[in-house]
């Protein structure tokens, strides 16, 4: 049997492919479901591949299989009969929900965990042990236990004031702990685990010792070629050459050795001779033209012991180079070697371990041994290996799992893996596409007669097969990409070649014809405006896709970064829209629970000022958004609380400080749901929240510090069937497809994705140190490895090109693409690529700055997002023992008689009528709000009419007649530093109109606050000013404010 490799390409139909791999086994032999092994890169994508392969079966039981062209070719592939292969998916389909857990279809780090619970002793971990998901939970603790380690180990003191003083040279950052956390992130790596174990026989002691006689031998080396450097100025000095006689003057050969003999404080790159010194020497040329005649002489007289000089300053040089690039990183090679020994013993002595450490554990037991010990002795063997998205399987879990598939293949059994090189974009995670890439060779092959014996196994078993057929986009989409990376691959050399090859697809035949792809060049003066140019893009373009007929839940904005994406996610919700984002995700940013957390800071600490506005804030928006903050947050100030009742009474509520601290955190947070935040609602980041609460330690200090630590990364599960537009980074985007896509993925230059490698040394002196740390630059060329710093340049092109193909190859039906354009020499990468382009495709007018490839197909609305029916809407929160709470009457509270219908009337209004700008405008944002689930019809019916009646009303139709100048939700700051918010402000016949909406009782503050909104405007030096409050009732009242 074979070992089959798919090649596959983005919508190539790679998942089909493996269920019906799987199917097949199954199908012919039930029973063999668990001895089947199917191993995915994330546990969404194996919960989805499980569900695939659970539908798929009953679709057979249920007899409709032939409606579905999957399975008719998985039908093929089986060859049995058709009565036979119903018979046996219901047999498969009962084994597998009788026998679950024998249902195999994880991720390798959870295969890898399984195996280590099961043989915890000799991989010498206790069987309890805790597994930490997170770095950022472990790290803080690895870090201390260095700290205390200064002072009383001296070695270890000596190696973390050198590191840090080295690192703030090269970062600018002095503050220690933040340069040994991103040391401690980047050296957990799996690379740093392979070499670093070269280094195990030493201990920490005998390092030292070994470093500090590599370091005097580096200042030895300086002074040789120093003394030697000198010599040779003093022997020019005697014979009274100036650095001008010399061919080249003073930047020539002169130049040369003055550098030499200035060795300790040029810098090493310096030091070399130029080409032109190299040509002139290797042409006896020595005599400038501007030499005179005597000069000349002189030269040519000595011109033997010049040459001689030069000679051993060259091998000189050359272990100096050596031992000065090693010297750049050779602390950080002492704290890794360290850091190993420190994580060994936090794992012994707290029972954690990191879930990085699984692999590295396994290895070291599996490492040079044909049939390891531990996959003998599991409880059951598989004989069947799927691997899915390989190009981004590390060298360890390949090392891992190369032995299991050695001895299945041996019994002729059938394996099978499936990966696409060009969509391997988690390098930085230890991803090493070349395994992938250079099967059925063994990337990196150490030579051994075991390592060679596996490889001829894969060799002779290997069949590879292209899925070369495009299912996902339409025609103008794939065409396009095919276009554009066939062009990149003529543009980037042997290795992108490599990568690329075969990478262009077929259209299928059935109906995909048409599509879109748009470029955007976009030229700004700084990142500043490109970044409000790129939002006024994607505000323009989400706005015609949802004109044209597709929904939220359609669009996806993928970026190249976090920054990016936290940038445009606020951005949208900003506009209005429904957004899916990690921002929108994050517990902490939800209100309710910023309420809450602020509460408990309050109990800690009352006087706390920014806990106190915090709460006041959140309050303000949930109830009653159109109040105005600054006079609010002045009224709690003034006030100067000093406790919690006095916070709490301004807030309509009364308890004793006592009756609080001395609660349980979940029933605190029960007291401010109901008599603060006072919502019926139920609320996923409140039950998110609650649940962190559960766990965290009771004491309120000590949740506090515990909150702070996790709350950045604390989210709520992503929901299904939301009808919101999702903004992602490209790596969160892998697996998924949208109907439109907005690429926002360029760069102004690529940067190495790493920057240090490991290389084993063969040194005079000190001998024993057998691996050296260098630093990933154009110096390497200095130790004749210049091939290294050109292989991370062609590795972080293919990183930067990578991206960008799984981000264009997303969209079903549109891709929009966002290229940071400017001047050439500031153009970025991306865009850099696509003006090429467009000028190889006689396409490039540097008058246009947007280019389109086919239209925006039409697209209907699939009403599949909304609520469930019986999805939970309301959570009630009541007092569950006899506490002695007391509140005030609702109609003394601050957020006072606005009834809950009422209060979401206003605040509707008021968020439409913050984004019409005139009577044109209704339609599309009541529409909009519709589709989105924000309104139900009954809603939309009723704002639609109040809205015409405002915009038709004689006294305003003219302030919302097409073409005229105004503003809404203008802020304006006033002289006593308030800042008032103005509902709308219209320019008309050389007046300024102010319009205020109220949706309440009328009131004499109404016209007070528009009083002192006119006379701000008129203070401001504008002439007329006219003021208008509109009360949006059954029928619009209009009181003007003289």
């Amino acid at each position: 049997m074979p070992l089959v490799v798919y090649k596959s390409s983005a919508g190539s139909g790679k998942t089909t492919t493996l269920v019906n791999e799987y199917l097949r086994i199954c199908l012919k032999h039930p029973e063999d479901f668990r001895h089947i092994l199917a191993i995915t890169f994330t546990n969404k994508a194996a919960h989805e591949m499980k569900d695939r392969i659970i539908k798929t079966l009953k679709i057979i039981v249920d007899g409709h299989w032939r409606e579905d062209d999957r399975i008719v070719l998985l039908f093929e592939k089986v060859q049995l009969p058709e009565k036979e292969f119903s018979l046996s998916a219901k047999q498969v389909l009962s084994f597998i929900l009788h026998r679950f857990e024998d249902f195999s279809v994880s991720t390798i780090d959870s295969f890898i965990h399984k195996v280590i619970r099961t043989f915890s002793n000799e991989v010498n971990l206790p069987p309890n042990f805790e597994v930490i998901l997170e770095q950022k939970d472990m790290i803080p603790e690895i870090i201390q236990s260095l700290y205390d380690k200064v002072g009383s180990d001296v070695i270890l003191t000596e190696i973390l004031v050198k590191f840090v003083l080295t690192q703030t040279e090269e970062e600018k950052n002095a503050d220690p702990t933040y340069m040994l956390n991103r040391f401690i992130t980047s050296q957990l790596s799996e690379e740093s685990f392979l070499q670093v174990k070269k280094l195990a026989g030493l201990s920490t002691d005998e390092l030292w010792i070994l470093i500090k006689k590599l370091l005097e031998k580096l200042e030895l080396q300086k002074a040789t070629i120093e003394k030697e450097a000198l010599a040779t100025l003093e022997l020019l000095n005697i014979h009274g050459i100036l650095p001008g006689d010399l061919a080249g003057g003073s930047i020539g050969i002169y130049n040369f050795f003055n550098k030499a003999a200035r060795v300790k404080s040029t810098d090493a790159e310096k030091l070399p001779a130029t080409a032109t010194v190299l040509k002139n020497i290797a042409e006896d040329k020595w005599t400038s033209t501007k030499a005179n005649a005597v000069a000349k002489q002189e030269i040519v007289s000595i011109k033997s012991q010049l040459l001689h000089h030069f000679e051993c300053l060259v091998d000189l040089l050359k272990p100096y180079y050596m031992l000065y690039l090693l010297s750049k990183k050779i602390y950080t090679l002492a704290l890794v070697h360290e850091l190993r020994q420190v994580m060994t013993a936090y794992t012994k002595e707290t029972g954690k371990v990191h879930i990085s450490e699984f692999n590295k554990l396994v290895h070291n037991e599996v490492a040079e041994q044909p049939v390891p010990f531990i996959y003998e002795r599991l409880g059951k063997k598989y004989r069947y290996f799927l691997i899915d998205e390989f190009q981004d399987t590390s060298l360890l879990q390949w090392d891992n799992l190369l032995p299991l598939i050695d001895e299945s293949l041996a019994y002729n059994r059938f394996n099978m893996i499936v990966g696409d090189a060009k969509q391997a974009i988690y390098r930085f995670r230890n991803g090493e596409v070349e395994l992938f890439a250079n099967l059925p060779r063994l990337h990196e092959n150490d030579g051994s007669s075991l390592s060679a014996q596996r490889e001829n196994q894969l060799i002779h078993a290997y069949q590879e097969i292209q899925l070369d057929t495009n299912w996902r986009s339409l025609e103008e989409i794939i065409r396009f990409n095919n276009r554009f990376f066939d062009f990149l691959k003529s543009q980037s050399g042997e290795y992108i070649a490599k990568i690329y090859a075969n990478h262009e697809q077929l259209v299928p035949d059935t109906n995909t014809s048409g599509g879109l792809v748009r470029i955007d060049l976009i030229t700004a003066e700084n990142k500043t405006e490109l970044v409000a140019l790129k939002q006024e893009k994607i505000r323009e373009i989400v706005k015609d896709l949802l004109e044209n007929g597709y929904a939220l839940h359609d669009l996806g904005i993928l970026c190249r970064t976090k920054e990016a994406v936290r940038a445009h996610a606020s951005f949208l919700i900003d506009l209005g829209y429904e957004v899916l984002s990690e921002e929108s995700l994050l517990v902490a940013n939800a209100p309710e629970v910023q309420v809450m957390s602020a509460f408990f800071q309050l109990l800690a600490n009352p006087t706390d000022a920014i806990a106190q506005t915090t709460i006041a804030e959140n309050l303000r928006l949930l109830h009653h958004p159109e109040t105005n903050a600054d006079q609010f947050l002045r009224e709690l100030i003034s006030l100067k609380c000093e406790s919690i009742k006095c916070i709490l009474k301004f807030f309509g509520v009364e308890i004793t400080e006592s009756q609080l601290s001395q609660k349980p955190l979940t029933e605190i947070a029960d007291f401010v749901w109901r008599n603060l935040i006072k919502s019926v609602k139920s609320n996923v980041f409140v039950q998110y929240y609650y649940e962190f609460l559960r766990q965290a330690p009771q004491s309120i200090e000590s949740m506090i510090r515990l909150w702070e630590d996790k709350k950045n990364n604390y989210y709520i599960a992503s929901p299904e069937n939301t009808n919101a537009i999702q903004v992602m980074t490209v790596h969160k985007s892998k697996g998924l497809a949208f109907t439109a896509v907005i690429a926002d993925t360029d760069l102004e230059r690529i940067k190495h994705t790493k920057n240090e490698f490991w290389m084993d040394l063969r040194l005079a002196e000190p001998e024993e140190l057998e691996i050296g740390l260098f630093p990933l630059i154009k110096a390497l060329s200095l130790i004749d490895r210049e091939d290294i710093y050109s292989r991370e340049q062609n590795r972080s092109l293919l990183d930067f090109l990578n991206v960008m193909y799984v981000a264009f190859t997303r969209p079903r039906k549109a891709l929009f693409i966002l290229a940071n354009n400017n001047d050439e020499t500031k153009r970025g990468k991306l865009a850099t690529y696509l003006v090429e382009y467009l000028k190889k495709e006689n396409l490039f007018d540097e008058n246009q700055l947007t280019y389109h490839f086919g239209q925006l197909p039409g697209h209907t609305i699939h009403n599949d997002r909304n609520l469930h029916p019986n999805q939970l809407t309301t959570w009630s929160s009541y007092p569950w023992k006899d506490d002695r709470w007391v509140t005030k009457p609702d109609e003394t509270l601050f957020f006072d008689a606005i009834k809950t219908s009422g209060r979401d009337y206003g605040i509707m209004l008021h968020q439409l009528l913050a984004h019409i700008i005139d009577h044109r405008d209704i339609e599309f944002q009541v529409n909009f709000r519709l589709s989105s689930g924000t309104f139900t019809t009954g809603e939309a019916e009723l704002l639609t009419s109040i809205l015409k009646q405002l915009v038709q009303h004689p006294t305003l139709q003219p302030y919302f007649t097409p073409g005229v100048w105004c503003k809404n939700e203008t802020e304006l700051l006033l002289d006593s530093g308030e800042i008032i918010r103005l509902d709308r402000v219209v320019k008309s016949d050389n007046k300024l109109v102010i319009i205020d909406y109220k949706t309440g009782v009328k009131s004499p503050e109404h016209s007070v606050q528009m009083e002192k909104y006119r006379q701000a405007l008129t203070n401001l030096g504008y002439g007329e000013v006219k003021a208008l409050l509109v009360y949006l009732k059954d029928e619009i009242e209009i009181e003007e404010v003289v």
